[in-house]
């Protein structure tokens, strides 16, 4: 290519760089002030850069510089990656009144309140998810008055606000997953109780300002708690109540925020979702082995208290087995000299009688002479009778 040549190409690839910015500055006011998903469903003005082939996905399809007020129920907002710039005031997203809405994948930036969310639409519930948005360059990133949510604000990036997310007595709204960053006030809590756990909380001026509020801060162990670059704590130890050995990414000391508010399971590094499903899985495991090991413990205490016992039983059944033996030698003794006592007593007995036997013997033999003694006297005198 010659120079010339050269040249030319550079100047229009100058030429295109520069129309290129001058459409991304187009397309950045490629619509203006308040747009109005109404509760028919229709888009309002129907020029705005939002379509919706169902009247329940609503996507932009250009940067839309304004606000937009959802009137309807149970749809989706996705900004699909472009932005929704404010001038400084308003609301970005401003929804009362209303349930069931998911705002995501927009960027919400230069506004009063980049989403701003007040009651519901039949005073029960709000029911909204807010995921996906990079909420920059607000006074509010987030601003829920007096709300009872089942809400689920994750993976979101709220930075540079003057307060990430504000709460007023906003209840049952579930804070998870979202890096919040370098505002002056991560998050403002005034008379609320929500669930907020699993966040970053990165070099906030204030990381939390709480007021006549209980939230809960973790979602125990060992899913743990937030991140927080002001930590100061150590990790050396895990299970539940921090004290087994071997550490598990979580603090061994909680997050104090004020004395109604704490994060017992304060990470020790940034949260990321997918890394911390092996985190979790990994400090279950631990504290499963934790458990097994101590009830191996018992087990072996148990195992040695019973051998001891049984040991001491056999000692026992030993002694009285030997104690049994020399009974029955002392017995035999005794059986052994009343045999031989009363075995002399059979012999004298025996004699006697044969003394007995023959004295008896001798006394019949007597009276027999002394019969015919007399008898013959008796005979001899008859007979001299008659002879004289």
């Amino acid at each position: 290519m010659t120079l010339e040549g050269k040249a030319v190409s550079g100047v229009t690839l100058i030429l295109l760089l520069i129309g290129v910015a001058l459409t991304s500055s187009i397309h950045l006011a490629a619509a203006s002030g308040t747009i109005y998903i109404r509760p028919d469903g229709s888009v309002d003005p129907p020029t705005a850069p939002i379509s919706s082939a169902d009247n329940i996905t609503y996507t932009f399809t250009d940067n839309i510089s304004g606000s937009i007020v959802v009137q309807k129920n149970d749809i989706v907002m996705d900004g699909d990656g472009r932005t929704l710039q404010g001038s400084g005031g308003g609301d970005g997203f401003r929804l009362a009144y209303i349930s069931n809405v998911t705002m995501k994948n927009t960027n919400i930036r230069g506004f009063s309140s980049g989403i701003y969310l007040e009651r519901s639409s039949s005073g029960g519930r709000t029911r909204c998810n807010i995921t996906a948005n990079n909420i920059t360059n607000n006074s509010y990133g987030i601003y829920l008055y007096r709300t009872i949510m089942e809400t689920n604000i994750s993976g979101n990036t709220i930075t540079n606000n003057s307060y990430g997310i504000y709460f007023i007595s906003a209840f049952g709204t579930d804070i998870s997953g979202n890096n919040i960053t370098n505002n002056s006030y991560g998050v403002f809590v005034r008379g609320s109780g929500n669930r907020i756990c699993h966040n970053n909380f990165h070099s906030n001026t204030h990381q939390v300002d709480s007021a006549a509020s209980t939230n809960v801060w973790d979602d125990g162990y060992p899913s743990g708690g937030n991140y927080w670059s002001d930590y100061a704590g150590i990790d050396l130890h895990n299970g539940v109540y921090q004290n087994e050995t071997d550490s598990d990414w979580i603090g061994d000391s909680s997050f104090a925020i004020d004395q109604n508010n704490t994060d017992r399971y304060p990470l020790m590094h940034p949260f990321a979702s997918e890394v911390q499903e092996y985190e979790i899985a990994y400090r279950d495991l631990l504290h499963r082995y934790d458990e097994m090991y101590s009830e191996l413990a018992v087990l072996n205490s148990t195992c040695r208290s019973l051998e001891e016992s049984l040991q001491g039983q056999i000692d026992s059944l030993n002694s009285t087995c030997v104690g049994l033996s020399q009974s029955l030698t002392d017995l035999q003794g005794q059986l052994n000299g009343l045999n031989s006592t009363t075995q002399a007593s059979i012999n004298l007995l025996s004699n006697q009688i044969n003394n007995l036997l023959n004295l008896m013997y001798a006394l019949v033999g007597l009276s027999i002479v002394l019969i015919i003694m007399t008898i013959y006297y008796a005979t001899r005198k008859h007979a001299r009778v008659k002879l004289v």
